[in-house]
């Protein structure tokens, strides 16, 4: 049997010295209430690095540059199989009050907020990677 994957992103979000993270919403039939950082789905025709972009402006009103893909995984949600590519950028643009549909709380984090915030696995996987390369200034 023939799998069919959806590709997804994530994004870390950069503005001094911390990154932004959402609460799910509640209305969401899965992981309601969990923090996350934000992400999407990739559309057809659409690279991942612009959906990164487009996602970042749509969801949540920031303009972002530089994403640099630093990791990926597979998962599984609502019977879909999902590559997630996660990318770190930096924020050019914040609005004033930054809203998301998505999410019904957001807040900016360092490393030490992060880790107590999020709590799927390969997040945390992902966010240690994060740091690793941020510290190795590769990133």
């Amino acid at each position: 049997m023939e799998s069919k994957f959806y590709v997804a992103v994530s994004f870390f979000i950069e503005y001094k010295e911390k990154i932004l993270i959402g609460k799910r919403a509640s209305w969401k039939k899965t992981g309601a209430g969990i923090w996350e950082v934000p992400a999407g789905t990739v559309i057809k025709g659409e690279q991942p690095i612009e959906t990164v972009i487009r996602e970042a402006k749509e969801e949540l009103g920031i303009n972002v540059s530089e994403p640099v893909l630093f990791d990926s995984y597979y998962f599984e949600r609502d019977n879909k199989e999902y590559i997630l590519l996660n990318y770190s950028c930096k924020a050019t643009f914040i609005p004033n009050k930054i809203v998301s549909k998505e999410h019904d709380e957001l807040r900016w984090v360092n490393k030490r907020e992060a880790n107590r915030y999020l709590c799927f696995d390969l997040q945390k996987k992902t966010l240690e990677r994060y740091y690793k390369l941020k510290e190795k200034n590769c990133l």
